[in-house]
C-alpha cells in the first residue's frame, strides 16, 4: 500500500526552516521512509494553507511545523535585512586586561599593555568627534543633556544587574554570528554564521546542535549508507559536492563548527558576566568605605591636642594636625592604612607629653 505524503509535502512547503534545512524536500520525505525511486502521491490543487503552529512562551522548541517568519514586518532571519541588524562588537577592555594580567597588573604588564593599545585599551574619541562633543557643550541646554545622560548611564552601569544576554549576544558578533532584536540568530544557512539561523541565542545548548546533527547523521546513513562519525573534519569539509549526499554532509560539518564557536564564546561570555558582577561589588565595597572615611574624618579630623583646632593636613608633623579622636584619644596615622591609631598601639603621640 503507498503511503500517502501529501501532508509531509504540505508540511514542507509550509515551513521556511525545513526548506532551508533539505534544500531538496526528497531529503526530508527520506525521514518518513519516501524512496527517491517511487512516486510521492500528488499534492493537491491549489495547496492548502497550512495552519501555522503557534510559537510557545520562552522560544522555539519545535522547528516542524513552525512559522519563524514572525513579526509584522515579515522579517526573515534566514535572509535578513541587515540594516535593522546590530553588528558592532564592543570589546570588554577591562576583561581583556583582567584575563591577560589580573588584578594588579607588574610594571612589565603595563608596558606590555601599552604596546597592544588597540586591544587593551578603548580607543581615545577621534578629533571629530571630540569637536563635536566640545561644541556641544556650549550649545544651551544640550550640553547638560550630554553630561545628564553620561552620569546617568555610569550611575545605572553600577546598580543595574548584569544582563548576561547582551554579553553573550556581543561576544557572538565578534565572531560573526548575527542576532535580530528578539535575540534570533540570522544569516545565510550555507554558513557557520547562520547555519542556525531561527534560534534563539540565549536558549540554546549543545543539545540543540545535537538534534539537528543526530537527524542529518540518521538520513545519512539511511539513505546513503555513509556513517558520518566515520569521517573525520577533513573529509566533510573536501567531501565530493558532486556527490547526492554532499548538501547534507556539508551541513553537518557547518552546524559541528558553528557548535565548537557558540561554546567558545558561551564560556567567554560567562567569564565576563562572572567579572563584572565581581567588579560592581568591588565597587560597591570601595565606595562604602570612602563614605565611612569620609564620615570619620569629618567628625574627628582637625581636632588638635588639647581640644585646640588645627587647619593643616590630619597626618602632618606632631602637634599639627594629630587630633585627639573623641572615643580612644589616638592620633592620626598613615602606618596602618586606617587613619588612626591608639596611643598603645604606637600612635605618634605617645613622643610628646600633655602639660597639665
Amino acid at each position: 500500500m503507498a503511503i500517502d505524503f501529501s501532508n509531509y509535502i504540505n508540511t514542507y512547503k509550509g515551513s521556511p526552516v525545513l526548506q532551508q534545512q533539505f534544500p531538496n524536500m526528497n531529503d526530508y520525505l527520506a525521514l518518513f521512509g519516501y524512496n527517491q525511486g517511487t512516486t510521492p502521491t500528488p499534492t493537491p490543487t491549489p495547496t492548502p494553507t497550512p495552519t501555522p503552529t503557534p510559537t510557545p512562551p520562552g522560544g522555539i522548541t519545535n522547528i516542524i511545523g513552525q512559522d519563524l517568519n514572525r513579526g509584522g514586518d515579515g522579517f526573515n532571519p534566514y535572509n535578513p535585512d541587515m540594516s535593522k541588524i546590530n553588528t558592532t562588537y564592543q570589546p570588554n577592555y577591562d576583561f581583556r586586561q583582567f584575563s591577560e594580567y589580573g588584578s594588579n597588573p607588574s610594571t612589565m604588564d603595563i608596558k606590555q599593555m601599552d604596546m597592544n593599545q588597540n586591544y587593551f585599551n578603548k580607543p581615545a574619541p577621534s578629533g571629530i568627534q571630540q569637536a563635536m562633543l566640545t561644541a556641544a557643550g556650549f550649545i544651551p541646554g544640550v550640553g547638560t543633556a550630554i553630561k545628564g545622560a553620561q552620569f546617568l548611564g555610569s550611575a545605572l552601569k553600577g546598580i543595574m544587574p548584569v544582563n548576561q544576554r547582551a554579553i553573550l549576544e556581543n561576544e557572538l558578533r565578534g565572531s560573526g554570528v548575527y542576532t535580530d532584536d528578539i535575540g534570533r540568530i540570522v544569516g545565510d544557512v550555507n554558513t557557520v554564521g547562520g547555519v542556525m539561523a531561527g534560534y534563539n541565542a540565549n536558549q540554546m545548548t549543545d543539545k540543540t546542535f545535537d538534534k539537528r546533527s543526530d537527524t542529518i547523521a540518521d538520513t545519512l546513513q539511511d539513505k546513503y549508507g555513509i556513517d558520518i562519525s566515520e569521517l573525520s573534519e577533513e573529509e566533510i569539509e573536501d567531501f565530493d559536492p558532486n556527490k547526492a549526499a554532499f548538501d547534507l554532509v556539508n551541513r553537518f560539518g557547518l552546524i559541528s563548527k558553528a557548535k565548537t564557536n557558540f561554546q567558545k564564546q558561551q564560556k567567554k561570555a560567562l567569564e565576563i558576566a562572572e567579572f563584572e558582577k565581581a567588579e560592581k561589588e568591588r565597587k560597591k565595597k570601595e565606595k562604602e568605605e570612602a563614605e565611612r572615611a569620609a564620615q570619620y574624618g569629618a567628625t574627628n579630623y582637625g581636632k588638635g591636642v588639647g581640644g585646640q583646632s588645627y587647619s593643616g593636613d590630619a597626618v602632618g608633623a606632631p602637634g599639627l594636625g594629630f587630633g585627639v579622636g573623641a572615643t580612644t584619644g589616638g592620633p592620626v596615622s598613615n602606618r596602618t592604612g586606617r587613619g588612626r591609631t591608639d596611643y598603645n598601639k604606637g600612635g605618634l603621640a605617645t613622643m610628646f607629653k600633655l602639660k597639665g
